[in-house]
């Protein structure tokens, strides 16, 4: 019989109570009407499940391959592999079965399985590395972010990161040198998520941000920080997540209702027309990119380009002004969910 262990309860059992801690503080750094767009299981640490294929499962999954849980993680040394369980493992890995999640020095330590793909180091000349925080949705508010370094002997701290990306890469943080902290690649018809750990006032909300990213959940936008009487609606916190919210591109932010009734998508596949009481939010990438985000409230995920040029919104005040596309930096439509609170 092939022997198959897979450690998905101990995984999965540490980030339960990790979570449950995690979850009861959240309320200290992270605002309410964020906290109530994110998934309760992500939250208490109940998901993302985690199986971990340990060398002695290798030959079990040639008849065997899919694992009931949202990732994989590794637990062997690859020096340790035989050349046939080295080609069933990267074979595995390619085939797409499950996404494969690196963290920290595992990048370092399996990269030989990952060809054409590299693995490098940054010194970071202390236990928390300088990286940059790309534009993506997963560092949406998250300034206060610092990544992990390792020691390799000796003072001096690396940080670990995966260089010669495919095109289809995605990296949300860089190190000093331009390569890839943390993001995900594809190989072949299979899929890699890694990230460093991190630390600071905003890591919560990172993580969070992250685990929604690479699970396929809509991302929360832009936290609304204005204060009573110094913006334009002149309304408190509670009031004012009640009401759609435009961010544009310089700065400013106005709340109101969004009178657009619907929304016409190009996407690669065909025209799409969505009603506005169907969206969560839009996300314009603008000039350059040709791609806007559309997340609808069911979750659903849409790439293309809207076909509006005009975005017109009545204000608080009662004015309704018309605003050029290309000025919009994101839309976040609330109203549906005030209507539910009403009731």
């Amino acid at each position: 019989m092939t022997r198959m262990v897979i450690s998905i309860i101990v995984v999965a059992s540490f980030f339960v109570n990790s979570g449950i801690a995690f979850a009861a503080k959240d309320a200290d750094l992270i605002p309410p009407e964020v906290l109530k767009q994110m998934d309760p299981d992500i939250r208490s640490g109940k998901r993302p499940t985690f199986a971990t294929i340990n060398q002695g499962d290798i030959f079990g999954l040639r008849e065997n391959p899919k694992f009931e849980a949202d990732f994989v993680k590794f637990n062997f040394a690859v020096s340790d592999l035989s050349t046939v369980q080295q080609r069933i493992i990267e074979n595995w890995i390619r085939a797409g079965y499950n996404t494969v999640y690196l963290k920290d020095t595992e990048t370092r330590t399996y990269a030989s399985l990952l060809s054409p793909i590299k693995s490098t180091t940054e010194g970071s000349g202390g236990t928390w590395a300088t990286c940059t925080l790309l534009r993506h949705p997963v560092n949406t508010d998250c300034e206060k972010v610092q990544f992990r370094g390792h020691s390799l002997g000796g003072s001096r701290r690396y940080i670990f990161c995966f260089t010669n990306l495919p095109e289809e890469g995605v990296v949300i943080a860089e190190a000093g040198g331009g390569n890839a902290v943390c993001g995900s690649f594809p190989l072949g018809e299979g899929r890699i998520i890694f990230q460093s750990s991190v630390s600071g006032t905003d890591s919560r909300r990172w993580l969070l941000n992250y685990w929604h990213w690479v699970m396929g959940l809509g991302v929360p936008g832009v936290a609304n920080t204005e204060i009573l009487g110094s913006g334009s609606s002149g309304l408190t916190l509670k009031e004012a997540v009640k009401h759609d919210a435009m961010i544009l591109k310089n700065g400013d932010s106005v709340t109101g209702t969004i009178e657009n009734g619907k929304f016409t998508v190009k996407a690669s596949y065909g025209d799409m027309v969505f009603e506005t009481d169907k969206i969560a939010r839009i996300v314009f990438e603008g000039a350059g990119n040709n791609v806007d985000v559309i997340r609808l409230k069911v979750g659903d995920k849409i790439s293309g380009v809207v076909q509006d040029s005009k975005i017109k919104i009545k204000l608080v005040s009662g004015e309704t002004v018309e605003i050029d596309k290309d000025k919009v930096k994101e839309i976040q439509i609330r109203r549906s969910e005030a209507k539910k609170e009403d009731k």
